[in-house]
């Protein structure tokens, strides 16, 4: 944290960096390493413990009745309905085990803040399923991986002001997305494109129609002759450009009055051609 501080100082001073997310464990998230697929998890096993015993501590040692990676919580001892977990021990354990894990949070947040003072970069931390638990609602979710255009056309709707609503602003604004996660399907050649033009669309500030600029061009100074190989090549990108982003209507329109502007100044202009 420390070297990102560092590096990332001009970032944080200008303000282009408003908040860090700080990791606490796998993912990021305030958890245990309980269930990791290498170990044969399968959802929606319920994974294992994580303790030792060592010695003259044997209240660290594991419960005996706990089950298995994929086991459901209704066929253990442990976790069953009135289960050891209601017990005298099973609630030490417990006690003991979430104790354990809220310590190591504090422990790194306490280092983040000591390392971000005199900031006024935001911190925040992840804990695990803790919206779902305490039915917390938000701007929207999904848990499935999506890399069409379709899906990002549908987060870029609920990031507007008003948001999927036409008429009234939105119950909750999206403040932030966190997107999970890097995969090599993200990183396919098409997945990854239509991802550029999501990230740089959510940044209104910055050259969101950056892929359409030679089609935008193009079209500026009348090329549109279906008889030529330019103008073919030009309703070729024109086609391309709107299939990025079907469901966009900024999109449509400026394609739409840029086309039309083009034909209206075609002979104005006609001897604007680029080779």
């Amino acid at each position: 944290m420390k070297s990102f501080r560092e590096s990332m100082e001009d970032f944080l001073d200008s303000g282009l960096i408003i908040d860090i997310e700080v990791g606490l464990g796998l993912a990021g998230e305030l958890r245990y390493p309980s269930y990791p697929q290498n170990q044969g998890l399968l959802f929606p096993g319920i994974g294992e413990f994580q303790a030792a015993t060592l010695a003259g501590h044997p209240e660290w040692e594991l419960p005996g009745d706990t089950g298995e990676y994929n086991d459901v919580p209704s066929s253990t001892d442990f976790f069953k309905s009135n289960g050891t977990y209601v017990s005298k021990k099973g609630k030490f354990f417990l006690t003991w085990y979430s104790n354990k894990l809220l310590t190591h949070g504090d422990q790194i947040l306490d280092e983040a803040n000591q390392i971000f003072l005199g900031s006024k970069v935001k911190l925040a931390a992840k804990v695990l399923s803790a919206g779902w638990r305490e039915d917390i609602e938000v701007a929207g979710d999904n848990v499935l991986p999506k890399y069409d255009r379709t899906s990002y056309n549908q987060v870029l709707k609920n990031a507007s002001p008003n948001g999927v609503n036409r008429d009234d602003p939105p119950k909750l604004r999206m403040a932030a997305l966190t997107y999970l996660r890097l995969s090599s399907n993200l990183l396919e050649s098409k997945n990854f494109r239509i991802f550029k033009t999501f990230v740089r669309k959510m940044h209104v500030d910055q050259e969101a129609y950056e892929e359409f600029k030679h089609v935008l061009l193009a079209l500026i100074y009348g090329i549109y002759d279906q008889t030529s190989p330019v103008g073919n090549e030009v309703v070729m990108l024109f086609n391309e450009a709107v299939q990025i982003s079907p469901d966009d209507v900024d999109v449509h329109i400026v394609l739409g009055v840029l086309y039309n502007l083009s034909k209206e100044y075609d002979k104005a202009i006609g001897s604007f051609r680029l080779r």
